[in-house]
């Protein structure tokens, strides 16, 4: 059986698309669709062609949608009509009520979608059907209603599970919430002891840290120079954050090893036979001793790799180029730098960097060479203005820290002298005859 639809719409799109979403609902050979572009237009049409289905925009040119519905109804034309809109959510219940109104069985909202078309369309077409044949199926009915009375007792039966489940539902929610707050609680302690152990690593490496300067003397504050050229590096190479600790770690850490041995003159070790022998031995020492501590074991790999050379010739492995960790080129680097600049105290900055720079591609790393470099003429750099010296090491422009004494007692000069060429000509003189006591602490002016 043909059925016939229209479509009211000033939008040829929308038309066409309507079009397109009724043939699919529908077979091809089971309805007539024609089209209407104007509120004019489409009651005209309404009229002469009695369709059995009306798409009706409420926004074009001429009467409205609500007037076109309500105008078609005051004809007796029983075609079922629906009103369609773009229109806002808000807006969607009270065209709704609007369009129940002046007539329409239904509102749509724009844009139009496929299956809420499929469902009015064939909604109609039985609707239309069993209309059309509603006395000749009078027990068809009967049996509907004796279906619905089922369904209906299917509902309330569902209705009664789905309280059951309801109920089931708000206990396991209960509990979910009890095992959430145990969880929370129990994330709140692992934080705690989280910060005990940060704290307890950063006591570990200040403990370590102060041993490790009582045992260089000469080399006051070398850790925490390290470290700070280091962390400047790491952070230039945009290295990850917990890298750039561990590597801070490692720089202020790496001469561990050197307590254990007996210092020299320079608070070093000192060892006969091969000149890399004690390297060897400080480094595989505090590398043992650094993995006795948990979460040492970055900062102990890195300590264990700082004498290789980028040129293959390091020891102990004779890793090259980027095999030997990041962290043990920027610290290795570092300490070259900070230990000749102790060492060179009449020197600056620039030519003992240059010491550093006659060993890049060698020994050190370019690019690291090349940041250290940045660090040194930064704002982050403050060279070492305090040091101590042996009597031989003392030069001019050198201010005394405290009084300078010799072995019997006597005050040889007062704190604060600054030393010129005749001073130290005299200090030494009398060296000489009463050696001078200790290691002298002085201050470049």
């Amino acid at each position: 059986m043909t059925r016939k639809l229209l479509v009211i719409d000033d939008d040829a799109t929308v038309s066409a698309l309507v079009e397109i979403y009724l043939k699919e609902a529908v077979a091809q050979a089971q309805i007539q669709i024609q089209k209407a572009y104007s509120g004019e237009e489409g009651m005209q049409k309404a009229l002469a062609w009695k369709p059995d289905l009306i798409f009706c925009d409420l926004r074009m040119p001429g009467p409205d949608g609500f007037e076109v519905i309500r105008r078609i109804r005051q004809y007796g034309l029983h075609a079922v009509m629906i009103l369609m809109s773009g229109c806002a959510e808000h807006e969607i219940l009270d065209l709704t009520q609007g369009a129940q109104k002046v007539g329409a069985e239904a509102f749509l909202p724009k844009p139009l979608k496929a299956h809420e078309v499929h469902f009015f369309v064939n909604y109609v077409l039985r609707m239309i059907t069993a209309n059309r044949q509603l006395q000749l199926k009078n027990h068809t009915l009967e049996q509907n209603v004796l279906d619905a009375g089922a369904y209906q007792k299917k509902v309330v039966a569902l209705g009664q599970q789905l309280q059951s489940e309801k109920k089931r539902l708000e206990a396991e929610l209960n509990e979910v919430t009890k095992q959430n707050l145990q969880l929370q609680d129990k994330n709140e302690q692992a934080l705690a002891l989280n910060d005990d152990l940060v704290r307890t690593f950063r006591a570990t490496v200040n403990m370590l840290t102060n041993i490790i300067e009582l045992h260089q003397a000469s080399h006051r504050g070398h850790p925490e120079r390290v470290e700070k050229m280091s962390g400047f590096v790491a952070e230039k190479l945009q290295l990850p954050a917990a890298q750039v600790e561990h590597i801070r770690t490692a720089a202020r850490l790496h001469e561990l090893g050197i307590v254990t041995q007996p210092p020299n003159g320079n608070g070093h070790a000192k060892e006969k036979g091969d000149a890399d022998k004690p390297r060897i031995h400080h480094t595989h020492l505090a590398e043992m001793l650094l993995r006795q501590f948990p979460g040492f074991d970055p900062t102990a790999d890195i300590v264990r790799h700082l004498y290789e050379n980028v040129d293959g010739t390091g020891i102990p492995e004779g890793l090259s180029g980027e095999m030997i960790p990041i962290g043990s080129r920027i610290v290795s680097a570092a300490s070259f730098y900070d230990h000749a600049r102790v060492n060179r105290p009449g020197e600056t900055p620039k030519s003992v960097m240059k010491l550093l720079e006659n060993e890049k591609g060698t020994r050190y790393d370019e690019d690291i060479v090349s940041l250290l470099g940045e660090f040194v003429h930064s704002s982050h750099f403050k060279d070492i203005d305090t040091i101590e010296c042996t009597v031989f090491t003392l030069q001019e422009g050198m201010q005394l820290l405290s009084d300078m004494y010799s072995r019997s007692g006597t005050n040889v000069l007062r704190k604060g002298t600054v030393l010129n060429k005749s001073t130290l000509s005299n200090v030494l003189r009398f060296n000489n005859l009463d050696p001078i006591s200790g290691t002298i602490k002085v201050k470049k002016v």
